[in-house]
């Protein structure tokens, strides 16, 4: 099984078309280099780690791709809740506590349709 961490759409597409059977955008590092670079703070849904997934997300439901979007390397709780409905995501055991001690609702935010 070929699993491919990666950090763009290009990445991405190329990967599912090398048949890849899943991917893991990092969505807090994608933000830590915006960060870095622009000086910037993202509010959770213009965070350039969620906007990166949300789009590679889309693009492959889009064009049939079966290659699975794990989110990855999470730097906060409001990241995982704007990207609820990916295929998978892996979160660290402090972001799971928050979620589990949270009072928010939780919206499906990405879908196959």
């Amino acid at each position: 099984m070929q699993h491919d961490l990666l950090f763009s759409l290009a990445q991405a597409v190329a990967c599912a078309e090398a048949g890849a059977k899943l991917i893991s955008p990092f969505v807090g590092r994608i933000l830590d280099w915006y960060k870095k670079d622009t000086g910037k703070d993202y509010p959770p849904a213009e965070d350039p780690g969620v906007v990166s997934v949300r789009e590679i997300y889309a693009y492959y439901k889009k064009y049939g791709y079966q290659t699975e979007v794990m989110g990855a390397s999470f730097r906060s709780k409001a990241e995982v809740l704007e990207l609820a409905g990916c295929d998978l995501l892996t979160i660290s055991p402090n972001l799971l506590a928050e979620l589990k001690g949270s009072t928010d609702t939780v919206t499906r935010k990405l879908s196959p349709s």
